[in-house]
């Protein structure tokens, strides 16, 4: 799990690793020209491309997920690709509907420092749309080299709201959804205002309504799935509210 430690408190790496996972500081990546044309929750994804260091830890595969996904399957085929980086496409609501693109919410990815020393050299003079941060800047350096992923790979909740029959379609071959519509874990969609561990499964239920009740089911799935984390891991995950919420201590 990497993260950027002036950013998280102890409270919150305590919190984000009481089930499981193993913390991995490092640096942040700033964004080109201060991040002036950056939308703001997306202001710190160039730290994503950190993935493509982890050959330093010996790693030869990478599959990256965003923080809200769900995993509902196995998908260690990936790890047997013999490409240097793939992704799903993208799926729009609008009149973009599903396009060339593809979403960073899912990568798979061989880790290379030297690809890497590339990515940062290319950053602040490759030709992309600013605002989408690190998923623009990694469409257009790999381009025509990325190697499509079915869209099971990364459900995004698009597709449903979208092409609800295609949905029906993949339904059984989901690896991961993606909550990009609608998130279980904030209380709406404008601040993404977190909500306390407790009431997590409720809020997840609550916003199941939103979007007319098309994700009702999602939203369930990710509901019982919480309930089952803070079952097993609910006691330590409570103990980390007695640290520090600053960003940057070290008292964890």
């Amino acid at each position: 799990m990497l993260y950027i430690p002036e950013q998280v408190s102890p409270r919150g790496l305590c919190i984000a690793s009481a089930t499981g996972f193993h913390p991995h500081p490092v640096a942040r990546i700033e964004p080109p020209d201060a991040g002036a044309d950056v939308y703001p929750h997306f202001i710190d994804q160039y730290t994503k491309l950190r993935l493509w260091e982890l050959d330093a830890l010996g790693a030869t595969g990478v599959v990256y997920l965003d923080a809200d996904t769900l995993v509902l399957r196995n998908f260690d085929e990936l790890f047997a690709l013999p490409y240097r980086f793939a992704a799903t496409g993208d799926v729009y609501t609008n009149r973009k509907g599903f396009v060339l693109g593809f979403n960073a919410g899912v990568l798979f990815l061989r880790p290379s420092t030297a690809l890497f020393g590339e990515m940062l050299r290319r950053i602040p003079e490759a030709d992309y749309w600013r605002h989408d941060a690190e998923q623009a800047f990694l469409n257009t350096f790999f381009a025509k080299d990325v190697v499509r992923l079915p869209y099971a790979y990364n459900a995004n909740l698009a597709i449903k709201a979208r092409a609800p029959r295609m949905w029906e379609g993949i339904k059984k071959e989901i690896r991961a959804i993606h909550y990009t519509m609608v998130k279980p874990f904030t209380k709406d969609n404008k601040n993404y205002a977190l909500v306390p561990m407790h009431e997590l499964e409720a809020n997840a239920r609550r916003r199941a309504s939103e979007e007319g009740g098309v994700f009702v089911e999602e939203m369930e799935m990710w509901a019982q799935s919480w309930h089952r984390t803070y079952a097993t891991h609910g006691e330590k995950l409570e103990s980390c509210m007695a640290l520090s919420n600053i960003p940057g201590q070290r008292e964890w």
